[in-house]
């Protein structure tokens, strides 16, 4: 697991089990299995982890968030492989909201991700951003921040996003 600079997280902040930040496991074909961590800090911390395996592996990350000892919402993300480029489908109507989260998984060099809103038409809306990664970088961010002043009240739509000088996951 690293943190959005890319440093691993140390087990103190994200434990995974025991106390430890990288864990083994071995899965039977067509196996499965839960890995929970046990975050009890009073602060939300963002990164990503790098799942290897002999084999094909599937999976899903499951975010809770619990306030007043009651979740408050929940949220997911499926694995993604290395890309240069991918389409994120957004949503930013009534109680909806999109995001995205980028991670540069090479052990050296940066890569300038290129990203396009477009509407439901295929207009382009502002200007194209560029975001550099750094290796084993990480950033997540929402839409109102990765396109500041555009109106993006009720939009649906799509982002386009372009790797130059590597692949993102």
């Amino acid at each position: 697991m690293f943190e959005q600079d890319g440093t691993p997280f140390h087990s103190y902040m994200m434990p995974i089990g025991k106390d430890v930040v990288s864990h083994t496991l071995s899965l039977p074909a067509h196996g499965c299995t839960s890995v929970w961590t046990a975050n009890s800090s009073t602060y939300t911390r963002s990164g990503w982890a790098r799942v290897t395996a002999d084999g094909p592996v599937g999976g899903s990350v499951i975010y809770d968030y619990y306030r007043g000892g009651k979740r408050n919402s929940q949220a997911g993300i499926n694995p993604s492989s290395e890309v240069s480029e991918f389409l994120l489908a957004m949503d930013l109507r009534d109680d909806m909201m999109s995001g995205l989260a980028v991670a540069n998984p090479a052990g050296a060099g940066s890569v300038t991700l290129s990203m396009t809103l477009l509407d439901r038409e295929g207009r382009r809306i502002g200007s194209t951003v560029t975001r550099d990664l750094l290796s084993l970088h990480q950033f997540a961010l929402l839409p109102d921040q990765l396109f500041p002043g555009v109106n993006l009240e009720d939009f649906t739509g799509s982002l386009v996003a372009k790797a130059v000088g590597g692949k993102v996951i």
